[in-house]
């Protein structure tokens, strides 16, 4: 009977430990609502050089990461047919052109045209690297691009 109690002590500790809740310090998951409002979980992984190098904390990026998907169906048209792509590689990595590097977050997806033919898009929204903030035109628009494929 004693070595039943143990069992039971010993399966009740695994049980209760389950899996680490934060696996990989360079991915997280972020709850988001398709244009119908449904409920997906959408997974971003992050360029190492991010958190090793620049020392960005993994909470910056999360609320990054909301305020992209947020913007995810920013140049569609018809806003009620976007999808995110559950499977899709949605990844934060650094962006360097002759003028400046910033944090870019590529959001993959699909959407409907208005003749009902589903397309593939990804949509990439810029951040600046020093203040973490949406980067915005001079008519204060957000900057984002979406790419057909």
């Amino acid at each position: 009977m004693k070595k039943l109690l143990y069992l039971f002590f010993a399966l009740g500790l695994l049980i209760s430990c389950g899996a680490p809740t934060d696996p990989s310090p360079y991915s997280f998951e972020l709850t988001a609502f398709d244009g119908d409002g449904t409920k997906k979980e959408i997974t971003f992984k992050i360029q190492k050089q991010i958190i090793d190098s620049l020392g960005i904390k993994k909470n910056d990026l999360i609320l990054m990461g909301i305020t992209a998907t947020n913007y995810a169906d920013w140049d569609v048209k018809n806003k009620s047919t976007y999808s995110y792509d559950r499977n899709g590689l949605n990844f934060i990595s650094l962006l360097t052109t002759d003028e400046k590097t910033t944090i870019t977050f590529s959001v993959m997806g699909s959407s409907k045209n208005s003749f009902g033919v589903e397309g593939n898009l990804t949509t990439f929204t810029e951040f600046n690297l020093e203040t973490l903030k949406l980067i915005r035109d001079e008519n204060e628009m957000p900057i984002v691009l979406t790419s057909e494929f």
